[in-house]
């Protein structure tokens, strides 16, 4: 009877993710630097860009890593969502959690869509009257 294979990363040795959240010199992702392997890691990199870099870059480059199937949207949409969403961390957060979600097609859609979805709801469910005044 053969053994399944457990998919836990080790916590210790050569094989165990590095302790400052960053992959040393990845040659599969373009850019300078370490790539990062957590939220923390892209944060710290999207606040502080390298030198010659800017934030949209490491949007884009965010979603190239954590979506290497998918078409790479344009910089310019990075900037645009971001604003609409209160800031690049804001949109680097959003971009990790869809990642879990494993969303079909455009990641940016689907979180400007997600986004929209839930200020309708949440305009929805404040506690005031809806309509006109009833007036006795």
């Amino acid at each position: 009877m053969e053994e399944k294979e457990k998919n836990i990363l080790p916590t210790e040795g050569a094989d165990a993710p590095p302790a400052n959240g960053h992959l040393e010199n990845s040659s599969s992702v373009p850019g300078n630097g370490d790539t990062p392997v957590n939220l923390e890691g892209w944060l710290k990199l999207i606040n502080q860009p390298p030198p010659g870099s800017n934030v949209n870059a490491q949007l884009r480059r965010m979603c190239q890593v954590l979506y290497p199937e998918n078409e790479l949207p344009h910089f310019g949409r990075f900037g645009k969502l971001a604003k609409q969403v209160g800031g690049p961390a804001r949109l680097a957060q959003l971009i990790w959690e869809a990642a879990g979600k494993r969303p079909v097609g455009d990641v940016l859609s689907y979180i400007e869509a997600a986004e929209k979805a839930r200020r309708r709801n949440g305009a929805n469910q404040r506690n005031e009257p809806r309509g006109r005044p009833i007036i006795f």
